[in-house]
């Protein structure tokens, strides 16, 4: 058998820089630019436009998908940034990073959970309030 050698994608080490902005990291799959590097080639990327809000939508829903997509963006950040102290437990930059991403987050969640419903088990919203789920509330 002949030998062969296989194509390996080389990552460089990963060390702390300058981060995306929370939006183009969700887009891209990753808050540092670093590590960005082309998996595939697309002639389009689709998650480069950005979130574009329905303009039809009233504007109770606007707010809503607002919110669920800055609460997405965060939860996206703050786990790379988790990722990156599994490999760099002495980063002080990131330990300060997560900290604030997760009061941020924590904030962004009782907005959400106090104008609409609740989002996780650590919302104490009050269900009786409104419409469920399955009757429309996340319309």
């Amino acid at each position: 058998m002949e030998q062969q050698h296989l194509a390996i994608a080389t990552v460089p080490i990963q060390s702390w820089e300058t981060l995306y902005d929370w939006d183009q990291a969700l887009a891209t799959g990753t808050i540092f630019p670093g590590l960005n590097k082309p998996f595939f080639v697309l002639e389009e990327n689709p998650f480069e436009t950005g979130f574009k809000p329905d303009e039809n939508a009233s504007p109770e829903q606007q707010e809503r998908e607002r919110l669920m997509k800055e609460i997405s963006a965060l939860s996206f950040a703050l786990d790379d940034t988790v990722l990156y102290l599994d490999t760099h437990p002495e980063s002080a930059e990131a330990m300060e990073l997560r900290k604030t991403l997760i009061e941020q987050r924590k904030g962004l969640l009782k907005e959400f959970d106090e104008k609409f419903y609740a989002l996780t088990k650590d919302c104490m919203g009050c269900w009786g309030e409104g419409p469920m789920p399955w009757e429309g509330a996340c319309i």
